[in-house]
């Protein structure tokens, strides 16, 4: 790892192709393309995002998209490693590295490189230690490593294909072909590769390791040797771009005597190590450097067309890649639905508070509240269709995905129990916790890819579609019994609500409670029929299986006692609402530990987050309820009296 790392330190010239685009070129349409990465096919969009939120923190380089960004990168890295998209924050690592301190923390390639490589010794000792010894600078120190290796690694993608600004010397220069320019590719120097090595080799044995003994054609030489090296090694490590199918893969007619690979692509490196360039990849190769020169003309037909061309030779050599599947991502990349929906349940929250504040323009904020909330749910819905086309699969399999479904879920029940209702306390409820989980989720997704491969013992059609479905639906109800009991609570402090709407609300509150119980049982029972298939074993008291028993037992207790006047109705609520704390250490917490078959979810950053909403929903639910409860005896005396 570390000699990987002092790789990318040396003359990026070696790496690089010539032109730079310019700035009203669009260069969008490359996002279009098929890679494999990380076990699927996707768009390069979607690679390009992940890149560049893992470099510069955001999907986007101030206007330029991530289509875009990507694109100067691989035809123009000269321009590209002078950019400033490196975020370092962290003022240690920054003076770790010895760069300019400037308002907003951001350094191009170029600018780190020497700090990069000063720093190697001590990444070599952080990467040695137990990571329960590695601190917050210790971590960013390795994120801004690989971050730089990534950055590396796209840089030199087409390095093997187009030309290099590399100088030859003249003793070699006229043996070889040339592009227009005057610039060799690595292919032409390949030819010469080992005249060149035997002659370094004579010079050192002629003149020793010191450089001032040399002529100055034989430095250019000795250097011209390195270069090539340094082309060979980036040839070893490069395989982040894997573009090009396989042409032996798929039995696709070329040759029915190989092995049916379905997953094997190749980056423009690896096709060339792997020996497996053929005929029918070398069209592939021409449209790479038809991109190229129409991106150096910024002829934006010629590289839209060249584009396109490549996609169809791809796909193609790749006939188990569907076409519309990655057509359909990279427009979800491009709208992203899930934030539409986000922005609308936002503005259907301040509308509904508002029109709660002042029922008197109702008319008004009561359509806009409404209306948001059904588009919001619209946009979220298509936006989970579309997750579910791309990835071939039933939405929810893993924590992310279930709190985008569970968020998508409570505004549809919000809008169900509003059809009754018609005073928008639903729509408020609904729209409260679709942003919340909204919120929660766009948390969860950090630098990596949000629609994931799953493995193989959790990438089961059938149970995905009806355990886990279920119990998500069950945690879903949860949430809202827990908002309409904090709704209920909060009435009976404020007495805003008058004693006819809180009866009513609180029979809606029994059957969502009734509903809930219903779905985590049917889901809880279910997933102990899919252990048993998967693990042999019905119940193992798993935490994720102890925390899915102890939402029904909860639930269970709190019906029982309302139905056998066990409890007063302040209680009854009180449990009800914290009934948002069971559900976030059942559904979030376990992750935390670490242990147990269903420790899979992201975990990383959420124990203090977790443990403050726990200690923050116990006070108000304290707090809530002993008001409640002293506003519900104050009552009863002045009724009696």
């Amino acid at each position: 790892m570390k000699q990987f790392f002092a790789l990318y330190l040396c003359l990026l010239l070696v790496f690089t192709t010539l032109p730079a685009a310019a700035q009203n070129f669009n260069a969008q349409k490359i996002g279009e393309i098929p890679v494999l990465h990380q076990g699927r096919v996707k768009p390069l969009d979607t690679l390009a995002r992940l890149t560049l939120k893992q470099i510069y923190g955001r999907e986007s380089f101030g206007a330029i998209s991530a289509s875009e960004w990507i694109a100067e990168a691989l035809f123009d890295p000269i321009t590209a490693s002078t950019q400033k998209i490196f975020r370092i924050e962290n003022p240690q690592l920054r003076h770790q590295l010895g760069v300019t301190e400037r308002k907003r923390p951001l350094y191009s390639f170029v600018e780190i490189s020497n700090g990069l490589n000063s720093t190697l010794l001590r990444l070599d000792t952080i990467l040695k230690q137990d990571k329960k010894h590695q601190s917050k600078n210790d971590l960013d120190l390795i994120h801004l490593h690989e971050a730089a290796i990534t950055y590396t690694q796209i840089l030199r993608s087409f390095s093997l294909i187009l030309p290099l600004n590399i100088e030859v010397p003249d003793e070699w220069s006229r043996t070889i072909k040339m592009d227009k320019n005057g610039l060799p590719s690595f292919l032409s120097l390949k030819k010469i590769e080992a005249s060149i090595l035997n002659k370094t080799k004579e010079i050192i044995a002629r003149k020793g390791d010191d450089l001032t003994n040399y002529t100055l054609d034989e430095q250019k030489t000795i250097l011209f040797s390195y270069q090539l090296q340094l082309l060979q090694t980036a040839a070893d490590r490069n395989e982040l771009l894997r573009i090009i199918p396989s042409p032996w893969s798929h039995n696709n007619g070329i040759n029915n005597n190989q092995p049916n690979n379905k997953d094997e692509w190749f980056s423009p490196w690896a096709l060339y190590q792997s020996g497996k360039a053929s005929p029918t990849t070398a069209p592939l190769i021409t449209s790479i450097k038809n991109m190229s020169t129409a991106y150096d003309k910024t002829s934006q037909t010629d590289f839209d067309n060249a584009t396109k061309t490549y996609i169809e030779q791809a796909l193609t050599l790749s006939p188990t890649t569907n076409k519309i599947i990655i057509k359909i991502e990279y427009i979800f990349n491009v709208f992203n639905p899930l934030a539409i929906s986000m922005g609308l349940y936002i503005l259907s929250l301040i509308a509904a508070l508002i029109l709660l504040a002042m029922p008197h323009i109702n008319p008004i904020l009561y359509r806009v509240a409404h209306l948001s909330l059904i588009t919001g749910a619209a946009v979220h819905g298509l936006g989970f269709l579309a997750r579910i086309i791309i990835l071939e699969r039933p939405p929810v399999g893993t924590l992310y995905e279930s709190i985008i479904f569970v968020s998508f879920v409570t505004a549809i029940i919000a809008l169900l129990c509003e059809r009754k209702t018609k005073d928008g306390l639903f729509i408020m409820l609904g729209a409260l916790a679709a942003t919340a989980l909204g919120l929660l989720s766009s948390s969860l997704i950090d630098n990596q890819d949000n629609m994931m491969v799953l493995s193989a013992v959790l990438n089961t059609q059938f149970w995905l579609a009806t355990h886990v479905l279920c119990i998500t639906l069950g945690y879903a109800w949860c949430v809202m019994v827990a908002a309409l009991a904090h709704l209920i609570l909060c009435g009976m402090v404020t007495q805003k609500i008058d004693q006819a709407r809180m009866e009513s609300l609180f029979k809606t509150l029994h059957t969502l409670t009734l509903i809930a119980l219903l779905l985590t049982a049917i889901g809880t029972i279910l997933g102990g029929i899919w252990a048993d298939q998967s693990w042999g074993r019905f119940w193992g008291w798993d935490p994720k299986e102890n925390g899915a028993l102890l939402i029904v037992l909860w639930l269970t207790w709190i019906l029982h006692a309302h139905v056998t006047n066990t409890f007063k109705r302040h209680i009854i609520l009180g449990l009800l609402a914290f009934i948002t704390v069971i559900v976030a250490l059942a559904w979030i917490g376990v992750n935390l530990l670490g242990v147990g078959l269903h420790s899979y979810g992201f975990t990383n950053g959420l124990f203090w987050g977790l443990g403050l909403f726990c200690l923050i929903e116990f006070c108000l639910i304290i707090m809530l309820t002993y008001l409640a409860g002293q506003k519900q005896g104050g009552g009863q005396r002045k009724n009696a009296a």
